[in-house]
């Protein structure tokens, strides 16, 4: 059975390279996963919108297919300003989310 939260097959497999992709993941999603929470927390929905629609492409290149729908629900809500308080859940799923993927990431590539 595989439990990996994520793919490199659409990254190809040159080592060098999926070393260096995967560090701009782990360097630059949580911050953006962080924002999420903050922006929610203080009702700043531009950033919310803003920080889901950025993560949006890397969780597709990472086929992270668990949070594919909640970024995007995130991505709307906030956008649209509905159903904003389904918000603090669906961060709560994507902060959960992003640091399993960061640690199978860690031991995937950072030897």
């Amino acid at each position: 059975m595989n439990d990996k939260l994520f793919s490199t097959a659409l990254l190809g497999e040159d080592a060098d390279f999926l070393q260096e992709v995967t560090g701009l993941f782990m360097a630059h999603i949580p911050i953006l996963s962080e924002n999420i929470t903050n922006g929610i927390k203080t009702r700043n929905w531009a950033e919310v919108y803003f920080s889901a629609h950025k993560m949006k492409a890397s969780i597709d290149l990472f086929e992270v297919n668990s949070l594919k729908e909640i970024i995007r629900k995130t991505e709307t809500f906030a956008k649209e300003e509905i159903n904003l308080d389904e918000l603090p859940a669906l961060a709560e799923q994507i902060n959960e989310i992003v640091l399993a993927c960061i640690t199978q990431m860690k031991k995937d590539f950072m030897h």
